[in-house]
């Protein structure tokens, strides 16, 4: 199996963020089924503006991480020990 990387941290609605930072989050939210508010998918446009925040939420209630929004180094963490679970 090949090992998948999470994004690096600190993604942040309203902030510069790195769009391929962002686009990487925003296919992982899409392949994992996590969601926006109204339940769809995320276009990936490498722009963390409000439904990539609702779709982190889902992902960090998921990953039972504070669910803020803010993809930050324990979202990081918690996504990667899931990425890693997925490949054994």
């Amino acid at each position: 199996p090949t090992r998948v990387y999470a994004p690096k941290p600190d993604i942040v609605q309203g902030r510069t963020n790195d769009t391929a930072e962002v686009r990487a989050l925003q296919h992982l939210c899409n392949f994992w089924g996590w969601r926006d508010a109204t339940n769809r998918t995320l276009l990936v446009d490498g722009i963390y503006a409000q439904k990539s925040v609702q779709a982190c939420i889902a992902m960090q209630t998921a990953l039972k991480v504070k669910p803020d929004g803010w993809y930050g180094p324990a979202t990081q963490r918690a996504l990667q020990a899931f990425l890693d679970e997925m490949v054994r």
